[in-house]
């Protein structure tokens, strides 16, 4: 009844399914990290010539930073992702960090760059950054702090720890005080505003010196300035050309994505635009309830309006056999209520089929699988009921039994607070249509009927919302339908002022 024999499946090996998620393979992970750590701070060491006792000393260091690398790890990655994959990426990237602090020091060593000067061009906050942006501003700080850590066993310099940790700090900084960051040239005009920091705070810390020596040179001062600003610059530019690759490497979408998947002129969308022209209504007020609920108890409204948006597209199939999209004739009334449920229900796997199809985001993928949960297509049961008790009534042998599970959707339920939220908004916005007389009583009444049916059939039980949340969500839900439903003034009729034509009367008859 939907889309043929063999339903599309996001197909996962078992094997990269085991690595993503093995402890032993997460073991595996960190003792590689350890060890080459540990030979990035033996070479870049020997090209400094540290003394002995540095020398001896390195290794305590190690053992140390790997025990803080893994309980930090630990606390500021796993309690968000399970995967491998995320620490592969965290890790990787403090490993790039201190790869970048290896070869300034070559560059020393080779005669390119003056020894006092190869402080500018490393990329400090790079990494921080690019980590904050990915993950979040935990990970984000373990980044800068882990950086931070094995990038002063390399180089025994305290200036050169302080100036790292500064610009880290200050660059996840810059990242989360806007919240999120919804365009990726923010991610450049935020490697200037380092690049100006990092400029200020080496002079600060020592490097103004070269203002006060006898043959002072304004190209020297020059050479300084155009080379800090512009690294943070490239750094701003990397880091906005990385993220891309590195969301599909880990299957994490940002909130630029985000940003950029709202365009409605995706090819389903305009689909549903011209063939289900209902639908697509249905899916923007969706979208306008699920985006302001899930603000309200902070998460991504972005993320909750592109899945919103997309969460109807099996309709695509039969757009007729949904009342929204009717015109006045019904084709259920010519079918089985089995039937019209069938077909209902077949919505959202056909939805499925579609998103993978034409390589939606997987969070989409969930919130179609799992806005109706698995709760009954309640019209078309009753409907069937009803017909049972009147064949039994009338004594038919054609007598078939009601299968409530045929009726079912096949879920499952939500398992996200913004696949939650939709569910609800869907609901709502459907029997927000059944109102006779729209007021804020009415409204709350309908809301809070819809929200309560849902909790007591365990329809939330899996997306972690709280009670506390749940409130929210209520509350924005009544006050974007009251906005939405509003009843507009009863304009008078324009009368006619127009002044009359004079009413001719039949002359008399002389």
């Amino acid at each position: 009844m939907s889309s043929g024999r063999k339903r599309k499946k996001q197909h996962e090996s078992a094997f990269l399914n085991f690595i993503g998620r093995s402890y032993v393979a997460r073991l595996l992970i960190y003792l590689i990290f350890f060890f080459i750590a540990a030979l990035l701070v033996q070479v870049t060491m020997n090209a400094y010539e540290a003394q002995s006792e540095l020398d001896f000393m390195r290794w305590y260091y190690l053992i140390g930073f790997f025990a803080i690398t893994i309980v930090g790890s630990e606390v500021a990655v796993f309690r968000r992702s399970p995967s491998n994959g995320v620490i592969v990426m965290l890790l990787g990237g403090v490993l790039l960090q201190a790869g970048f602090l290896f070869a300034a020091t070559r560059l020393v060593k080779l005669n390119y760059v003056q020894e006092e000067y190869h402080y500018f061009i490393v990329p400090y906050a790079l990494i921080p950054v690019v980590t904050t942006v990915l993950l979040g501003k935990k990970s984000g700080y373990f980044a800068a702090i882990i950086s931070g850590l094995l990038c002063s066993l390399q180089v025994p310099d305290l200036l050169m720890m302080s100036m790292l940790f500064l610009t880290s700090v200050v660059g996840v900084l810059s990242v989360t005080v806007s919240d999120t960051i919804r365009k990726r040239s923010q991610l450049v005009r935020n490697g200037l505003f380092l690049g100006v920091l990092s400029l200020l705070a080496l002079w600060a810390m020592g490097f103004f010196e070269i203002l006060l020596m006898e043959h002072f040179q304004w190209s020297q001062l020059l050479w300084q300035v155009v080379t800090v600003i512009g690294v943070g610059a490239v750094s701003g530019m990397v880091a906005a050309s990385l993220t891309p690759t590195l969301e599909s490497l880990t299957n994490i979408t940002t909130p630029a994505t985000w940003l950029e998947l709202t365009d409605l002129n995706h090819r389903l969308l305009r689909r549903m635009q011209l063939e289900a022209p209902g639908t697509f209504h249905h899916s923007l007020v969706v979208a306008a309830l699920s985006e302001s609920a899930a603000l309200e108890i902070g998460e991504l409204g972005e993320k909750a309006r592109v899945c919103s948006y997309f969460h109807d597209i099996g309709k695509l199939k039969k757009p007729e056999y949904f009342i929204e999209n009717q015109g006045g004739r019904n084709p259920h009334d010519h079918l089985t209520p089995t039937m019209s449920a069938l077909i209902l229900i077949a919505h959202v796997k056909d939805g499925v089929d579609m998103a993978i199809k034409h390589k939606l985001n997987r969070d989409i993928i969930k919130v179609i699988e799992e806005h109706h949960g698995d709760t009954l297509a309640y019209y078309f049961y009753r409907k069937a009921l009803k017909q049972k008790e009147e064949s039994e009534k009338e004594a038919l042998d054609d007598d078939v039994e009601v299968n409530r599970s045929n009726f079912q959707y096949p879920g499952p339920r939500p398992t996200s607070k913004i696949s939650g939220i939709i569910s609800l908004a869907d609901a709502v916005e459907g029997a927000s249509r059944t109102l006779q007389k729209v007021t804020p009583k009415s409204v709350k009444q309908l809301v809070n009927e819809i929200v309560t049916s849902r909790i007591k059939e365990g329809q939330l039980d899996c997306c972690e919302l709280s009670f506390e949340e749940l409130s929210k969500v209520k509350e924005s839900f009544a006050k974007t339908l009251r906005s939405m439903l509003h009843q507009r003034v009863d304009y008078p009729k324009e009368e006619n002022h127009s002044p009359k034509e004079p009413e001719t009367k039949p002359l008399k008859e002389v």
